[in-house]
């Protein structure tokens, strides 16, 4: 609290999400998909859409980590086969917040993107790397509805004392992506209860792919729910009980095989990052933008 009232810009805050089950409501209410997933009944205030300027199609996910850096997956960022895989510059964008059901802008607002910056080792064929960071061109105003989520410790101030990436611990993903493989995506924001895997087994289920250390994986208990097309970007949360539950992303949706828990969901380690986030923000933060020389990734800019 800050003079008796709510500080909305303290990060991982949302007392409608518990640790264990995600909301505040039975295991055993009724489900949804994300693919597999729960509705969520309440807003996870971090949660950004992005959709195409242009005709308003649903893209992919992406989370506030400050009042001017949203954080995405590198993949998201470039257009689809038929228009060559390029990389889509900054006006082909529009970015929500505030959101659950998509048709309810009660709490909307809409921000847009002053520079993309991609990580400078993101692969496309591979998919390592897969990160970026979104730099707005304003301020967002931070309230119930639209509040940072908490970045991990870097990876190297990682240990097993602490509650992050350890194997059969919960995450949640979030998203508004497709159900199944090949529909289209949902109105209402889905979440689905994981279990972090241990990276020897992730390793073998992708033994035929690229996997690596830039990566972790997680899976559905029951193996019928899994992170689908349209989820990409957004997070893997873990839940940390102090005083309240401190929410922190130690993920970002990049790629999987199938869309019904077969296999484990594969996402971007975001603690392996940690270190390159704060610098791209630091030098964002201390340089004037007339002047800010190239930041460290491949960034893109509006002219």
């Amino acid at each position: 609290l800050t003079n008796g009232t709510t500080d909305y810009s303290v990060c991982g805050r949302s007392s409608k999400h518990t640790a264990e089950t995600g909301l505040e409501i039975p295991d055993d209410s009724p489900q949804a998909r994300i693919r597999g997933g729960q509705e969520a009944v309440d807003s996870w205030p971090w949660m950004v859409e992005m959709r195409g300027a242009a005709d308003g199609e649903f893209l992919c996910g992406a989370t506030i980590i400050s009042s001017q850096w949203l954080l995405t997956a590198a993949h998201c960022l470039r257009a689809g086969k038929d228009d060559g895989y390029r990389k889509k510059s900054v006006n082909e964008f529009q970015l929500r917040l505030g959101l659950t059901d998509r048709k309810n802008t009660s709490h909307e607002q809409e921000v847009f993107i002053e520079e993309i910056i991609r990580h400078k080792d993101y692969i496309e064929a591979t998919n390592q790397n897969d990160i970026a960071l979104l730099r707005l061109n304003q301020t967002i105003t931070f309230n119930e509805f639209a509040r940072p989520i908490c970045l991990p410790p870097s990876h190297d101030r990682l240990s097993q004392r602490l509650p992050f990436y350890n194997a059969n611990q919960t995450a949640f993903v979030i998203g508004w992506g497709a159900e199944r493989k090949g529909r289209s995506d949902v109105l209402r924001l889905k979440q689905l209860k994981l279990r972090i895997q241990r990276q020897e087994s992730c390793r073998k289920a992708f033994e035929n792919f690229t996997y690596d250390g830039s990566m972790m994986c997680a899976k559905y208990a029951e193996a019928k729910g899994d992170a689908c097309e349209g989820d990409s970007g957004g997070p893997l949360m873990q839940g940390v009980v102090d005083d309240e539950t401190v929410w922190t992303q130690v993920g970002i949706v990049s790629w999987g095989i199938h869309c019904d828990g077969r296999k484990p969901g594969v996402y971007t380690n975001v603690a392996r990052y940690v270190p390159w986030i704060e610098e791209v923000m630091s030098r964002a933060r201390n340089v004037s933008d007339a002047a800010q020389p190239p930041l460290p990734g491949t960034a893109d800019s509006k002219a």
